[in-house]
This record gives structure tokens, C-alpha cells and sequence, in this order.
């Protein structure tokens, strides 16, 4: 696997009244990560993130 990618990212989030945030993101690759040449399958980097969490 190589050691260097480029993706995009895409997060959105809300703060609620009493503090509480939640967030949702998700990562896409653009490059083949695979180190094999002249492969019929590519390797990309795919993220889904959820948070939470509460601001003082």
C-alpha cells in the first residue's frame, strides 16, 4: 500500500441550545493506494466519521 493520498472531505454539524454538538464527515480518496501496476482492481481510501460531544 503507498503512503500518500489526496481526497476530499465533506463534514456538516449542529450545536444544539443546551451545548451538545453532533457532526457527521465523509473521506473520499482519489488516489489507487495499490502498489500493484496493471491491476484490473484499485484500492481507494473511503471515511465515515460521527461525533458528538458538548461544548462548556
Amino acid at each position: 500500500m503507498k503512503a500518500f493520498d489526496v481526497g476530499l472531505n465533506v463534514m456538516a454539524g449542529y450545536k444544539l441550545a443546551n451545548g451538545f454538538l453532533v457532526n457527521a464527515g465523509y473521506g473520499l480518496g482519489l488516489l489507487n493506494t495499490s502498489k500493484e501496476t496493471g491491476s484490473k482492481y484499485s484500492n481507494k481510501n473511503r471515511v465515515l466519521s460521527f461525533g458528538i460531544g458538548y461544548q462548556f
